[in-house]
Parts: structure tokens; sequence; C-alpha cells
């Protein structure tokens, strides 16, 4: 194991790491910071570890970082944040990332062999002209391993690239390219050699006009002994004291660049789409998605989840916790540095910011706070609706907010009229908004102007709330004017010929009539409702709710389930002689259905009809995505309806991870969701804001940004992926004890 620690073996650095919720930043770093100095300086008072720095950034910022020991103890100079250590083998992360911008540029295609590139490049083995220039960088070339003869020492090796050709030269393969992923040193230094035949550069300019320069990684470039005039940690050696030239490592590639934590915090930040951006969408998704071999899933033994150019891609320990951390370590005899990264994390934390900053200290969730959207609608979403109120309150819940979503709660029962529903929506000081819906059809009959689902929803929330935090004054304050109110009027607002709920405006505002979405968030609100009753022991009301609910379930499956197409239709209208016309429309609002739980992920009736929307919504682009519905026109960017069905949206998008998550019967079957997590993070703007929608070619902000409903359905899928990866492995570990 390398002598000194310089990043140090057991700290969490990075752009962030999981201790903390986002919004009492560095508080929750308290505990990490204060176990990191502990062990430091263990290692330093034991000899282990002559001198270390660490860092830890969140949110685009430094929060901590720190220095230990002495950078040089015959000048009594000590390990500050500035101090340089040499990285190792972190450097390869770097030349991946240079890779993947020639490849945005389009000078490299990693699928193609690395003597395209290289044409001096052989081995005594014909198989090494089927070594791809990915093969390279995620160790799956087979090439031997490493050629370190001549690399360690006090000055550059000006040979080395021709000393490491020469040595592959007489070397074979260990094994077909591709088939095994094995740590391979020499495949980064052919990347070196790579990347300055095609950028016509050398390598440490490349990296410094295209990487350090942009990303203001100032102490950054070569390893420390070619670094004159920079403070260095020097190396001592623990049993005699002796103090060591400065290392000069030749193979920049493979591990031969020096650096601070701060400055890899910030390298490290880019992966989070929140950085200074130097590669696009598409090469940042390739570069820190996992890169299996050929022998993927067919050893007794999972294989490493190698990156390109990093170590792993999800780090067990944290993998254990449900949380997708990337970690890059390396070691160069004197030094040993390591960088981790969790950009989900980040993500997660920068939602429930932005919800909270739309919310007043009265419970107003406002939708969001854009104005530029009247330039398209006249008007703004500046209002609160029950519905996206409804999920916000639950996404704060999920994370141990309740203070502000009991506020809601309140807000919601000043608001809902006698009657029992709540309507279109209300100003922050709950006066009732304008409102799009007439209150008249075409024919002059009146109508409520209302979309129930909003109504039910926040009933369906506030008993998460309950069943999270046990208020029960607070639920015996809001029985009957919120509570009862809203049951009673679901139970009895029902379309007399087929018993579901009667018609109203769906979620998306647009059409009147009897939809799934609705259908399934009644039934959520009345079992909720029944929950709340039958806790207080109010068993007739029970039971009435319950049986209302259960009504409404078995209509739904009867008329909204067309068994000619095997999935379940967006809505119905039923006229006033009973009969029923269908709307065939696939709509992502159909995941209601399994969302609110009336029927579950595994029934082969919803995994029909999402097998149907995933195919016919997500949208077929580079940029991805789920659409509302098909041809939808609000905002709309492409004609091109088979490609790309309408705009892709946040909600809709993640209601399709949802269900990844709900059907999960492994960690693996699990892969899917935390994949879209990835393309929300990608599709975030760099502050970490979410639209509401995104371009489908470019994934440009479309309509209003933020959208609080938006950042409530990451933080709940955040939340319904760990607890889900809890219950697998749970269940895997019972069933190993158990055989």
């Amino acid at each position: 194991m390398p002598r000194k620690k310089d990043l140090i073996k057991r700290s969490h650095i990075g752009s962030s790491n999981g201790k903390s919720t986002g919004m009492r930043a560095q508080a929750n770093y308290e505990k990490a910071i204060a176990i990191a100095r502990d062990e430091i300086w263990q290692d330093i008072t034991s000899g282990k570890a002559g001198s270390g720095s660490i860092a830890i950034m969140e949110g685009g910022k430094i929060i901590y970082a720190e220095g230990f020991g002495m950078a040089d103890r015959e000048k009594s100079i000590p390990v500050d944040p500035n101090t340089l250590f040499n990285i190792g083998s972190v450097s390869k992360a770097f030349a991946a990332t240079a890779i993947m911008m020639l490849v945005d540029q389009g000078k490299i295609k990693l699928d193609d062999s690395a003597v395209k590139y290289l044409p001096e490049f052989i081995l005594d083995d014909p198989r090494y002209k089927d070594i791809t220039v990915r093969m390279l960088l995620n160790h799956t070339s087979g090439i031997p391993g490493s050629t370190f003869a001549n690399n360690f020492g006090c000055a550059y090796n000006t040979e080395i690239l021709q000393e490491t050709l020469d040595n592959l030269s007489h070397s074979h393969l260990k094994y077909t390219p591709g088939a095994i992923p094995i740590y391979c040193n020499d495949g980064f230094t052919l990347v070196e050699m790579i990347i300055e035949r095609v950028s016509g550069q050398k390598y440490i300019d490349f990296l410094s006009q295209n990487i350090f320069q942009p990303l203001s990684l100032t102490s950054s470039g070569l390893s420390v002994g070619q670094r004159l005039g920079k403070t260095a940690a020097v190396y001592y050696k623990t049993d005699t004291g002796k103090k060591e030239p400065l290392q000069v490592v030749s193979l920049l590639g493979a591990g031969g660049l020096g650096s601070t934590p701060s400055d890899l915090c910030r390298f490290a930040d880019t992966f989070s789409g929140r950085g200074t951006q130097i590669l696009s969408k598409t090469a940042l998704d390739e570069i820190t998605k996992e890169q299996p071999s050929g022998l993927a899933g067919k050893l007794r033994n999972p294989e490493a989840s190698f990156g390109l150019g990093w170590d792993t891609t999800y780090v067990p320990q944290y993998q254990s916790q449900g949380i997708k951390v990337m970690s890059k370590s390396g070691g160069t005899v004197d030094y040993t540095t390591w960088l981790l990264t969790a950009p989900i994390l980040d993500l997660y934390r920068r939602s429930l910011i932005t919800m909270r900053v739309q919310i007043d200290n009265r419970g107003a969730i406002i939708a969001s706070t854009d104005s530029d959207i009247t330039e398209v609608l006249g008007d703004t979403y500046s209002y609160v609706w029950g519905r996206d109120g409804a999920f916000v309150a639950k996404a704060l819940d999920m994370a141990n907010y309740d203070e502000v979503s009991h506020e809601f709660f309140n807000f919601c029962a000043n608001i809902i009229t006698s009657e029992g529903y709540l309507l279109h929506k209300y100003t922050a000081d709950g006066s009732l908004a304008g409102q799009w819906m007439p209150w008249a059809d075409e024919e002059g009959k009146l109508q409520l102007p209302i979309e129930e689902d909003e109504t039910a929803l926040v009933i369906y929330s506030l008993w998460h709330h309950y069943d999270k935090f046990h208020d029960v004054e607070h639920i015996r304050s809001l029985y009957r004017k919120l509570i009862m109110n809203a049951a009673d009027f679901m139970a009895s607002y029902r379309e007399p010929h087929t018993n579901l709920p009667a018609p109203s405006y769906d979620l998306w505002e647009e059409r009147r009539g009897i939809h799934s979405f609705t259908v399934a968030a009644v039934w959520a609100g009345l079992q909720a409702a029944a929950n709340s009753t039958e806790m207080l022991g109010e068993i007739a009301l029970t039971k009435k709710y319950r049986q209302a609910a259960a009504e409404i379930k078995e209509a739904a499956i009867e008329y909204l389930f067309d068994k000619k197409l095997g999935r379940f239709l967006r809505s119905i209208r039923v006229d006033a002689n009973g009969t029923v016309e269908p709307d065939y429309i696939i709509d992502s609002s159909i995941c209601g259905l399994f969302l609110f739980g009336m029927l579950q992920a595994t029934d082969p009736r919803i995994e029909s009809t999402m097998a149907a929307l995933i195919d016919r919504l997500w949208c077929k682009t580079e940029v991805g995505g789920v659409a509302r519905y098909e041809n939808d026109c609000y905002q709309q960017i492409s004609q091109d309806i088979t490609n790309v069905p309408g705009n892709p949206w946040f909600i809709c998008t993640m209601w399709v991870a949802q269900y990844y998550i709900a059907k999960a019967q492994s960690v693996d079957d699990l892969k899917p969701a935390l994949q879209i997590l990835h393309w929300a993070q990608r599709c975030a703007l760099r502050s970490g804001i979410l639209a509401e929608q995104v371009h489908p070619y470019c994934c440009t902000p479309l309509s209003v940004s933020p959208l609080s409903w938006s950042h409530a359905a990451i933080v709940i899928v955040v939340h319904e992926y760990i607890d889900k990866y809890h219950e697998l492995r749970a269940q895997l570990q019972h069933k190993e004890r158990v055989t």
C-alpha cells in the first residue's frame, strides 16, 4: 500500500458524498469531517503517512478544505489546501475526459480500433487489432498490464512512450479483447499517445487548454517534481525520516499528474452536470455509466463496474445504501489519492432547496415563480394547485421536513369549499385565482369546473404525512373540515351508469371526462380518508369510504381496461344513455393506476399498459425522456410524432422510474430507474433547476423553470429507490441466511 496519504483513503472527496439532505449543508458534514481528521492524524502519528489534505464540495462550492502535517519539515512549511500532491491513477479520469472531448469533436469514435489512431501500436498477438479505444478506457483490452520501468524518478523520461510501445510489441494478450475487465495502466499510456496524435498537441498542453483552464484548476498539471516554485508535499521515509526528492511520474495518462483536493473537487463537479460543462450530455452519460465486459452476468462473482477512466461507477459501501457514488483512486509509491462524487445526491439536495424557496411560511406551495411563461400563456404559474402541492408535501415529508407540509394541509383546510372540493387554483393568500375551466358546458348546462384529483391527492398526501409523523392532534384538527368534507364529496360525486367518479377535468387541464389518473387518485383519497376515520374510531364512515373505493376500483377495471388492446385507457366519456366513448390516446398519466396503489406495478394489466406507454411515449432522440401523451401540442417542438410524441417532461419520466422501482424483484432490476435519475441530472440546468419540460433535441428548458412538481418528483424517486434497494438487499440477505 502507498506510504503517503494525499486526499486520504477513508475521507469523502468529490462534488458531494451523501451525508446531508441539502438544506443544512455543512453542519451535516461535521461528523464526517471529525472522522476524517481523526483518521488522518492517526495515520500521521503512527507513521503510516507523512501528511495529507482533504476537501469536500457541495453545490459547486468548497465547504471544507484542510491540510495536515508538514509539507517540508526542514523549512517548517505546513500542508495547506493549496499544497500539491501527486494524484496517481486519478489521472486516468482526466485522460478519459480528454478522449470524450475528442469524441464530441468527431475526431475519435470509442468503438474504433486503437490501431486506427495509433498505427505503430502492435503486440505479438494478432488479436490486438480488435482492441478499441473504449477497451483501453474500461480496462477490457486484454493488454498484460503496466510498463513501470523508468516511470518513477527525479526527472521526466522523454523516451517513456516509445519504451512502452517497444515493450508491448513483444507482449501477448492475457485474454480476448473485451472479455474481462482487468486493471491495465498501459492502456492509458496508449490513450495518452492517441490524444497527442489526434489533437496535434502535447498531452499536457491539451489537458491545460481544454480541462485545467476551463475548470479553473489552477493547481493541476504535471507531477510535483516538475512543478518548481509550487509548494508540494515532500515524501519522508517512514523508517528513517529521510527526505526524498520530489517525485516525477513520466506516464502522464496512466498516473503522472499532480493536483490539490479542491481542484479535484472542481473537476468532479463537471460530472454532476452542474459544474462548468466541458462535455456534451451524451459524452457525460457515456463516461459515467457502467461499462460491462463480454462476460458480464456470466461469471460466478460480479465483475468490477469500471466506468471510462473511473475505478467504479458504484462504490459498494454506498451502493449498499442505494446511493450511486463514482470513485477513482490513485497511488504512486509515495502518494495516495481517492476521489468520490455523487451527482444524484447533489440534484436531490438542490431540489429540496428549490421547493422550499417557492413555499411561504403559511403553507402556500407555489407551482413556479418563473414569469417568462406569460409570453405564452398571458399568465404565470405563481399559484397554488392542490395537486402540485400534494406531491411537494409528500416529497418534503419523505425528506423529514414536516413543518412545511404541515402548514400546507392547514392552507388546504382553509380553502376547501363547504361542498368538499378544491377549485382550480389559488393565490398565496388563499384567495381564489382566475379559473381556466368553465362553469357550464357547450350546451349551457352547469358543471363543476374542477380537477377532482386535486382534492383527492391532498387527502392522500395528508395520510402519508400522518403515517410518517403520527401527529394525531393535527389530523384531529383537520378531520371534519378537510378530511371528512372531501371524502363525503368523493364518495358521492359519481357517474351513475359506471359508478366511477363523475366527469371532471384531467390533470393537464385540457379535457373533461373520466380519467384513469383521477380515478386512481380518488380511490387513494378515499382509502386515506378511511384510514383516518378508522384511526379515530369512526366505524360507519370507514365502511362508507372503503365501500366507495372498492366500487370505484371494480368499475375502473371494467370500464377503463380495454381487453382487445390489452391496456388501460387514458379516459372515457359516458353520455346520458350510459354509452361509453373510449379515449385511446396513450397518456403518461395512466401511471396513476399504480402510483397511488390502486393496482400493483406487477399486475399483468399494468405491465402491458406500461410496455405500450414506454414504447410510444419515450422520445427517440439523444435526449430521451417521456412525453405527456401522443401528439402533445403544448410548447410542441417537433411534428415527428413517431419519434417525438411530445416534449419530455420531468414528472412523466420520473413516473416511469417509479414503475421500474415498484416492480423490481432484484437489485439489478433497479438499474433502469437509476438511469432515469441520471437522465434528470443531465437535463437539469447547471444551477440544478428543473423545468417543466425540455427540448427533445437539445435538452434546453421549456415552459416554466423551476417547476416545484418536477423537483418533488426527483425527491420522491430518490427515496423510493433507496427504500426499495434496502428492501431487496434485506430479502437477499435473509435468503442467504436460510440457505
